[in-house]
Order: structure tokens, then sequence, then C-alpha cells
């Protein structure tokens, strides 16, 4: 559509008439041969790219906010606005633990630049600032964002974060790190 708000204004309004559960939702752009198909209830998303190299990915849907903003992001951008891990190629990587699937997602980014991104993907969905460090997970539980969770962990690792210790009075499922220059170039450049 011409106006992805439009767009999703119609989805958002067609999703809140539904009733069932698990519900299968599909959003499909066949000029560009994309499309994303959601399975509301058992927590699955799957987005399609055909043409001549085929792709189909999987991700679990671990928040029932994640479903409002892929139609959004696909509205806005088709395939490549749903960038930004971890989609699985095989269906079976999904029924792992969420801990296990984010840790071996993560370990498999070897691109600096990509692992940067995927850091600040995950800050980005709930992160703040506070003086010289990220807030990962802010105010969540350890029962709460497990896959990112996992990913990140690695992601530090990979990329040499200095993780801190939880001040007084953090959520149990916060994350704390140091700034870091490569860090905060990217998040300047949002602004």
């Amino acid at each position: 559509m011409a106006d992805p708000q439009q767009a999703y204004d119609a989805f958002a309004q067609f999703r809140g008439e539904l009733r069932g559960d698990p519900v299968m939702l599909s959003i499909e752009d066949p000029v560009a041969e994309e499309a994303l198909a959601m399975i509301v209830g058992s927590g699955t998303a799957v987005r399609i790219r055909g043409g001549q190299r085929p792709r189909r990915e999987y991700r679990r849907i671990e928040h029932a906010n994640w479903v409002g903003s892929y139609a959004m992001r696909f509205f806005a951008d088709g395939y490549d606005g749903l960038a930004g891990g971890p989609w699985y190629p095989d269906a079976a990587d999904l029924d792992l633990p969420p801990e296990e699937r984010g840790a071996r997602w993560a370990a498999g980014i070897a691109d600096e630049p990509e692992a940067v991104d995927e850091v600040l993907r995950i800050w980005a969905d709930n992160g703040i600032v506070d003086a010289d460090h990220y807030v990962f997970f802010h105010t969540d539980t350890l029962a709460e964002s497990r896959e990112d969770r996992a990913a990140l962990s690695v992601l530090i690792e990979t990329l040499g974060l200095q993780r801190l210790p939880l001040p007084d009075g953090a959520a149990e499922g916060e994350v704390w790190v140091r700034t870091d220059p490569r860090i905060e170039a990217e998040i300047e450049s949002w602004a």
C-alpha cells in the first residue's frame, strides 16, 4: 500500500475483530513476492521472499505487541523491514529453549557492524541510557525476553563490552553495560 499507516490501521481493526486461538494472519505483497505470516496463539512468525532465490525464515513472537510491530514494519518496508534477528531458516529451531536459540543465533554473527546493529535492536526494544551505562531489559524480570537476553550475552562478549553488576534497586532481569564509542556513534546517527 502507498500508505503503511493506513494499511496498519486496517490490519489492527481486522485483528481486533478476530476471535479464536490460534489465528493465522497473513500479509502478502504479490508484486514483490513477499509475505509475512503470523500464527497468533502459537507465537510463530514467518517471513517469506519468493522470486529466484526463495527464502522462508521463522521467529518466535515472544510478546503480543510484536504482532502489530511486525505488521507495521512489513507494511513500511516489506521483507527487509523485518531485518534484525533472530530469524531462523528452520522451523525446528523454534522448538529449542529460548536461551539456546538466542545464544546459537548470536554465535553465528561474526561481523562487528552486524553485532552492533543487533545490540542496538535489543536495546531499542526496551533499553535506556543511564549516565555512562546502557540498561537493557529495563524493568524486566528474568522470565522475560529470554531469547534476546541469551543473544545479548553472546554479543557483549563478541564485542568486548563491559557488563556491570546490577546496582541496588535494579530489576532482576536488567542487564547493565558500560557505554561504548561504537554503539554511541550508531545511537547518534539515529538522532
